[in-house]
């Protein structure tokens, strides 16, 4: 038979709707328990990962890099600026709703600029109201605590007359051991309750923050030269306190809800030293105070948004042999874990992250779905990481069930190839120079080696592939460009397919030519095949969804897009298993099923933009692995997920073209 193209107007209606997620795809029947007792997750990093990572800093410090260029590196949108010595109300969230009892030791402290005595006891008595109490220390000392007001207007001020030595500056009285803040303590009424807040003079406040954030002795590390990583931490907090406008009576906090204060107790000399060289710096984006985050670690590859994100080399430091802990790291967590926090599931059976960030070129978990015996529950990145106290949303899943995929390739528009999971690299034609370029691949049947195709039928053989060669059509005159290939069931054979439908056909396949649409006329232009599973037989796919039959594919025809209007033009197609459906995926990500190919969803119903380069089934049927122009990888159903193009090359600037599956347990 020529040829077959004919729409099931009931399955392109179900596919329709599919490919924009009005209908979810069920679990795959028959799947099993999780098949270990814990959930496998390597990572990288510690923290958000947006701005500037501080062992990146450390190790571009380290390197020789000075503290502009420091922070021009993570925080390239954004220029220096300055603003004196400003004073800012920082709100101390573990004395929310408590008396605030201050003591100096100098006994010279006034409130609201008056008096002069050891201790001050305040408390919010009603709205904007206060009560005031003195006494001799923090617990009242011997004569007991002294009302001096009953009924004054907040906010109230403490203040002492004393220098500003560590000595002598004010403490608030606390259970665990007195607390030291230079300048003012301020009480005040937030409407919701007593607050207590440090009114304090910016260097003075960063005094406290910048050894608290990053170790101070990083300053003495390569002879001094560590100081440049305290420094852009002196100017990345500074700007990002600056920026901050958190409460009507208080610019920031003290915790790592903004970023960590802890007063006087935390200064060191390298810090202080930090502070001053960098005094009145911060940064600018489009003229405003830039908020400046930062996190101990980036994994390699900041995370973007904000700033845009950049490689981070010096995250990788190692000082006296002793490396970033967090740069890369693995985590354990039992099924049981995840089974009692999400009881709706069932019994665990693949855990798959579903969606990436784009900021950052794919790397960090932004959705990740549980799937289980009564259902899939998907969730956020960062809830999983924070449920399950993993270091950061930069991971990936391993040792979940698969599909039978135990990893794939994807090929680069230069012929580069990019391996995943178990699927091994066994050499590319990336970076040679080559009569045209290549346009597809083909794995062989053991995994263990395929094949590329160029686009004027050219093949190059890898791994095993190469005991495997058996012609090609480089330097012989082709009608239309070869647009892709697949192999033979037995592996000892493959086909090409051109754009116009021709088929050429090597090694065994020769035996499984059934014809071709070579010299037909066609409405588009053919853009890829697929083999049955007998290998008896074969589909081609148009790029207007229009699908011809040959051999046993005859039986096994349940519909095309062929005829009708499509958003972008389809690419490929991937059959399940028992050649009783297949998928069609259009170039933005659309996915079209028929027949008994389940419908898992689609780019678009994931809301992703952005340009597919293949779809591949898993050996199941339940899941298919959808690879896109820039790198990313989105797994669905059942399918696993390895990682992106960004995880072994950060900031990838590459086009993928095609890409195969690893088949095995």
């Amino acid at each position: 038979m020529v040829g077959m193209r004919r729409r099931g107007v009931a399955a392109l209606a179900l596919a329709l709707a599919l490919t924009f997620g009005l209908i979810p795809g069920a679990p795959s029947p028959g799947a099993k328990a999780y098949p270990s007792d814990s959930v496998g997750i390597e990572g990288h990093g510690w923290g958000h990962g947006r701005g500037m990572g501080q062992y990146g800093a450390l190790g571009y410090a380290l390197a020789g890099w000075d503290w502009p260029t420091i922070l021009g590196h993570y925080y390239s949108n954004t220029v220096d600026g300055g603003i004196g010595n400003p004073g800012l109300f920082v709100r101390l969230l573990r004395l929310d709703d408590h008396d605030t009892i201050v003591f100096d030791p100098t006994g010279t402290a006034r409130v609201n600029g008056a008096g002069a005595r050891r201790a001050y006891m305040v408390r919010l008595v009603g709205a904007n109201s206060f009560a005031i109490w003195a006494s001799d220390d923090c617990a009242g000392g011997p004569s007991g605590w002294q009302q001096i007001a009953t009924n004054t207007a907040g906010p109230i001020t403490i203040s002492s007359l004393a220098s500003d030595g560590v000595s002598s500056v004010l403490q608030t009285c606390e259970v665990g051991g007195n607390k030291r803040y230079r300048n003012d303590i301020v009480v005040a009424d937030s409407g919701a309750g007593q607050r207590t807040l440090n009114g304090v003079l910016m260097d003075n406040y960063l005094r406290g923050v910048v050894p608290a954030e990053s170790p101070a002795s990083w300053g003495s590390l390569g002879g001094g030269s560590g100081m440049n990583a305290l420094r852009a931490q002196a100017v990345a907090a500074r700007s990002y306190a600056w920026s901050e406008n958190r409460y009507a009576y208080a610019k920031t906090c003290d915790t790592d809800a903004c970023q960590v204060y802890r007063g006087v107790d935390a200064e060191a000399a390298t810090s202080n030293q930090a502070v001053a060289d960098t005094s009145g710096h911060i940064r600018l984006k489009n003229g405003n105070p830039a908020r400046t985050e930062f996190s101990s670690s980036t994994g390699g590859q900041t995370a973007g948004g904000e700033f845009p994100s950049v490689v981070d080399d010096g995250d990788a430091v190692c000082v006296s042999g002793a490396c970033n802990p967090n740069h890369n790291w693995s985590a354990s967590i039992p099924v049981s874990t995840i089974q009692a926090k999400y009881p709706s599931i069932g019994t665990l059976q693949a855990v798959s992250v579903t969606e990436r960030t784009p900021a950052d070129g794919g790397l960090r978990v932004q959705t990740i779905a549980l799937r289980g015996s009564s259902g899939t529950a998907t969730i956020g990145g960062d809830t999983f990481r924070s449920v399950f106290g993993l270091k950061s949303t930069w991971f990936n899943v391993v040792g979940s069930p698969s599909g039978g995929v135990n990893g794939y390739w994807l090929l680069g528009s230069d012929a580069g190839l990019f391996s995943f999971g178990r699927a091994g690299f066994y050499g590319s034609m990336g970076g040679k120079r080559l009569n045209q370029p290549v346009v597809g691949m083909a794995s062989t049947a053991s995994g263990g080696g395929y094949w590329l195709v160029a686009r004027d039928g050219g093949i190059f053989a890898f791994g095993d592939a190469v005991n495997r060669f058996y012609g090609s059509m480089g330097g012989r005159p082709l009608n239309k460009p070869v647009v892709g290939m697949a192999r033979t069931a037995s592996g000892n054979g493959y086909w090409l397919v051109a754009s116009d439908g021709g088929i050429f056909a090597f090694g065994d396949a020769v035996n499984h030519f059934y014809g071709s649409t070579g010299g037909m006329r066609l409405n588009q232009p053919v853009v890829g095949m697929a083999p049955t599973s007998t290998g008896n037989g074969y589909w081609l796919v148009a790029s207007d969804g229009g699908i011809f039959a040959f051999g046993d594919a005859v039986n096994h025809f349940y519909g095309s897009t062929g005829g009708l209007k499509l958003a972008r033009p389809v690419i490929g197609m991937s059959p399940i298993p028992n050649d009783r459906g297949y998928w069609l995926v259009a170039a933005d990500g659309g996915v079209f099923a028929f027949g008994d190919a389940p419908f898992f969803g689609s780019l678009p119903s994931r809301r992703v933009v952005g340009t597919a380069a293949g779809l591949r089934s898993t050996a199941t049927g339940g899941g298919y692995v959808i690879a896109e122009a820039n790198g990313n990888v989105n797994s669905f159903g059942d399918a696993p997920f390895f990682g992106t193009v960004s995880d072994v090359v950060p900031g990838f600037r590459g086009t993928i073209i095609g890409m195969d599956v690893s088949l095995g347990g």
